[in-house]
């Protein structure tokens, strides 16, 4: 019955293989290879993560010493956004050396989605010299920062990501709202105006050019973009 269920696999039979692989499993629960299987092909699909994730679960609780498999339902959890277990599960010791620079990447945005700011910029300056010109990892870099006020260190970020996507609407907001709490206004101006123009109903960012052309001197442009912002 594997056999059966690998020969369609191979020949890209993906739901024929799925149903030989669960008739397998249920001839002989002990067959892990069969669940495994299952496992992998639901895990090819955004609608089937879920059954992915508990068929991984199921063949881990026979086969824990698998790291592969524990990789495996690592890459499906963080497809889902499960990021804490996902960053758990990419940082055990026995999964640390089957993970590729794509696992590694994926890692360091579920340190970052899991809130775990100190782990996750330890990894993305690690990832960053020999990815310099990753433009997402720098973003994620550049966030921690930014989330801790740490502008000396945030504002250059910015400026390269800029260089390198002068028209990114996030990016020129959180540069230009980092240039407005060290109040250099005039500077805030030009990337927050990039911001409201490219997102004119983000309210942050018409507030942010507000405050910027007020704390520039432009009294009646402030006031009228205070007044659009309000609503």
């Amino acid at each position: 019955q594997i056999g059966l269920a690998r020969g369609e696999l191979q020949a890209g039979r993906e739901d024929i293989a799925l149903a030989e692989f669960q008739r397998a499993f249920e001839l002989d629960s002990d067959k892990t290879v069969a669940i495994l299987e299952v496992a992998r092909i639901h895990s090819h699909r955004a609608k089937t993560w879920p059954q992915a994730e508990a068929a991984y679960r199921e063949y881990l609780q026979r086969r824990p010493e698998d790291p592969g498999a524990w990789l495996e339902l690592g890459r499906v959890l963080a497809l889902q956004k499960k990021s804490a277990e996902a960053a758990d599960i990419f940082g055990r010791p026995d999964v640390q050396p089957k993970m590729t620079a794509k696992d590694q990447r994926d890692f360091s945005f579920a340190l970052v989605r899991a809130g775990r700011l100190d782990a996750a910029e330890v990894l993305l300056k690690k990832l960053l010299v020999t990815q310099s010109n990753d433009f997402d990892l720098e973003v994620q870099l550049a966030g921690i920062y930014s989330s801790r006020r740490a502008w000396d260190h945030a504002l250059p970020l910015y400026q390269s990501l800029l260089r390198k996507k002068p028209a990114d609407s996030r990016v020129n907001l959180t540069y230009g709202l980092g240039l407005l709490s060290l109040k250099r206004y005039r500077e805030a101006l030009g990337p927050l105006e990039k911001a409201r123009n490219s997102m004119p109903g983000d309210g942050e960012a018409g507030l942010g050019l507000a405050r910027a052309l007020k704390g520039a001197g432009d009294l009646k442009k402030a006031d009228r973009e205070f007044e659009r912002v309000l609503p």
